[in-house]
């Protein structure tokens, strides 16, 4: 049987968008006869777990206490006891190093291919925008391109998640860069949704709801003007903010001030279930990513699980249009993309009005879903570009 080994920092139950993408992608390949093995950081939650992976057949190792040389040579000796087909090593640079610069990957990198094993590299992320204005902008975006080529090139295989990062990495790297998308890091599959829900939170049949997800509530100020003005026009509407948000109270106290605290619910942490059923009652969900600007890689992209979710539950979406938008998100087809948070008022208000655009984004981000993010259309591409059927 062929082996897949994979090296991630964090994995369920830590909460952890490439802990989560590794674990839904490590369940789908189990069904191409594949064994999958893990290593992952050291953390006492995912060690209470073991036994259960095991009996999901996956082989978690959490053996890591820190990524440095020392944890690296750990990484090492446990990938040789291993002797998988291939190594894939999902790589995000915060993950690795709290300031981003996870040097001693290029050791690890460097040792796996002197061992003359497969090393296949996913970059949820590349490296940071440099701002020409900070000198620390400046030294660490240096130093995080430097370092990326190196696990680049060292690398046999790379993939990424958007054209925007395949276009990053062709600065540093010579290597060709296969796009695959990210999956939904919600278990869509969990079932029955709660029926009930409208009616547990008192809101009637024909408010116009609009969700959206995340700590952060980016284009907030646009947000709030719109429902401000939804409220001033007699517009049954209601915002619902899904998750933990940072700033939570003073946000709360804002909405307060502005007399919107009957519009604007905020969930805070839901497991997912609850996730997938305030999706259901919802009429519209907000995908707004980072504008461009001097320190930010812009744009709604398929290197988000949320908007995987968004697209399999068949909703109408509103992106935002930025360096990293892909061909996948097309315009006023699967998605409505905004080129600045000023232009929400209208893409929201000509999906509450056209009736038929509604209708169509929705049939067409399911139809995406199908045909491009499911975790079986990504585990499929990851058995080709491995060529695991050759083991």
């Amino acid at each position: 049987m062929k082996k897949i080994l994979f090296i991630t920092n964090n994995f369920p139950p830590i909460s952890d968008g490439v802990g989560d993408y590794t674990y839904n992608l490590a369940k789908t390949l189990l069904s191409k006869n594949v064994e999958i093995h893990i290593i992952c950081s050291s953390k006492k939650e995912i060690k209470g777990k073991i036994g259960a992976y095991k009996n999901e057949n996956i082989n978690i190792y959490p053996v890591i206490n820190k990524w440095d040389r020392s944890g690296c040579n750990q990484c090492l000796e446990q990938i040789e006891a291993i002797n998988p087909n291939w190594i894939s090593l999902q790589y995000v640079p915060h993950a690795f190093n709290k300031y981003g610069l996870p040097k001693d990957m290029i050791y690890l990198a460097n040792n796996i291919r002197k061992k003359e094993l497969n090393l296949h590299v996913f970059f949820h992320e590349v490296y940071t925008k440099i701002n020409y204005r900070s000198y620390k902008s400046i030294l660490l975006g240096i130093a995080m391109r430097y370092i990326t080529k190196r696990i680049a090139n060292a690398a046999k295989l790379l993939s990424t998640s958007n054209e925007g990062y395949q276009q990053l990495l062709g600065k540093v790297t010579n290597n060709t860069v296969s796009i695959i998308p990210v999956g939904s890091n919600i278990n869509v599959n969990n079932s029955p949704l709660n029926a009930e829900l409208k009616e547990q939170l008192k809101i009637s049949s024909d408010t116009f709801i609009i969700s959206t997800f995340g700590v952060k509530v980016r284009g907030l100020d646009s947000i709030l003007k719109l429902a401000e003005e939804f409220k001033l026009k007699g517009i049954k509407f209601k915002f619902i903010f899904i998750g933990n948000l940072l700033k939570k109270e003073e946000i709360k106290s804002h909405i307060k001030k502005l007399g919107l605290e009957d519009h604007i619910l905020i969930t805070g942490f839901l497991n997912d279930n609850e996730v997938l059923d305030y999706l259901a009652i919802s009429n519209l969900y907000l995908m707004l990513e980072a504008l461009d600007d001097k320190n930010t890689w812009s744009g709604s992209s398929t290197r988000s699980g949320t908007l995987s979710t968004a697209f399999f539950m068949g909703l109408p979406i509103i992106g935002t249009k930025g360096f990293l938008s892909n061909y996948l998100l097309k315009h006023k087809q699967n998605i409505y993309l905004i080129d600045e948070y000023e232009q929400l008022k209208n893409a929201t208000t000509e999906i509450l009005n056209d009736k038929t655009l509604s209708t169509d984004l929705g049939k067409n981000a399911h139809r995406s879903y199908i045909e491009n993010l499911s975790w079986n259309v990504i585990a499929s591409e990851y058995a080709k570009i491995l060529e695991l059927e050759k083991y």
